[in-house]
């Protein structure tokens, strides 16, 4: 009981929860297996994965070292075909090096004669595309919002463009007006100036 107690603790200290294999939902004797995980952000950012199988529960067989917290998912493909059973389990094992406790236990589950559809190429296949996806939606993103500002940027040029035309059209406008003033104002000078010497002629000849 003594050394049992602090696994337990350890267990209990830590979110991470193991979703599958479950009661429920085994593994097949041939092919890979996936063994999947939620977690929160006080969990430690890597443990070590083992198996425990029935025919030797006190000697866990270590499947994957080091795996990332984050993941949420492990792809297992075991070297050899398992052993057709029940009582198999999944231990997640701290990779701290304070705390070298169970941070994890799956249920108990079966493994069943049969082989698995699970691929492992296909799981970090899927992986690969559901990332390039992303790539691709940010990239696309950007490439709206760059369009957006170009857009913008020409219809500011062109309105500017707009009020300059105007602003020149007043101004000719304004210099046309002038000129007729000042042409008329000239013939007002002019036509008096006519009347008088005509006038001044017609008292010589007299």
């Amino acid at each position: 009981m003594l050394f049992i107690a602090p696994l337990v603790l350890a267990a209990v200290a830590r979110a991470i929860q193991i979703t599958a294999p479950t009661n429920t939902s085994g593994w097949e004797t041939s092919g890979s297996e996936v063994i999947t995980w939620t977690s929160v952000d006080t969990d430690p950012s890597q443990f070590t994965i083992q198996l425990v199988t029935p025919a030797d529960p006190n000697n866990p067989t270590t499947i994957a070292a080091n795996v990332s917290t984050s993941d949420g998912s492990y792809t297992y493909t075991p070297s050899a075909d398992l052993a057709a059973g029940d009582d198999y389990r999944v231990n997640f094992i701290s990779a701290a090096t304070d705390n070298t406790g169970i941070l994890a236990q799956s249920d108990y589950f079966d493994v069943e004669s049969g082989s698995s559809t699970v691929s492992g190429s296909s799981a970090a296949s899927s992986s690969t595309s559901s990332a390039s996806s992303a790539s691709s939606s940010s990239a696309s993103s950007a490439s709206s919002a760059s369009s957006a500002s170009a857009a913008a940027s020409s219809t500011s040029a062109a309105s500017a463009a707009s009020s300059a035309s105007s602003a020149a059209s007043a101004a000719s406008s304004a210099a046309s007006a002038s000129a007729s003033a000042s042409a008329s104002s000239g013939a007002e000078r002019v036509v008096p100036g006519l009347v008088l010497g005509l006038a001044g002629l017609a008292a010589v000849l007299v």
